[in-house]
């Protein structure tokens, strides 16, 4: 993932997961593993065939400075062309943050 952020609130690396059947993910990342330590539930939406819209929020992340933000995300995610975009919004600051960037679709 290209960060655009900042800071450090859009990680290098994401996974993401994808039951299309009943319209149920998960996502995780560093800022995900550093409040929760394991993947958290998203809110999926089909976009058309292929592309798919994940929205999560994460609270009590941690700034450099020590203070507790909360973050909503929204991620684009195309497996027909294999790439990716992340924005987000921190609660009570002007600057959105986001990235972009390829992933691999895998099936378990």
């Amino acid at each position: 993932m290209t960060n655009r952020d900042v800071g450090r609130f859009v990680s290098e690396d994401f996974f993401f997961t994808l039951d299309a059947s009943k319209g149920v993910g998960s996502v995780y990342d560093g800022v995900i593993h550093a409040v929760h330590g394991g993947p958290i539930p998203a809110k999926i939406t089909k976009r058309r065939d292929g592309i798919w819209r994940y929205k999560w929020g994460v609270k009590d992340v941690r700034t450099r400075s020590g203070v507790k933000i909360a973050i909503r995300y929204s991620a684009i995610l195309n497996a027909k062309t294999a790439k990716v975009s992340v924005s987000g919004t921190i609660g009570g600051v002007d600057n959105d943050i986001y990235g972009t960037g390829r992933c691999a679709v895998t099936k378990r």
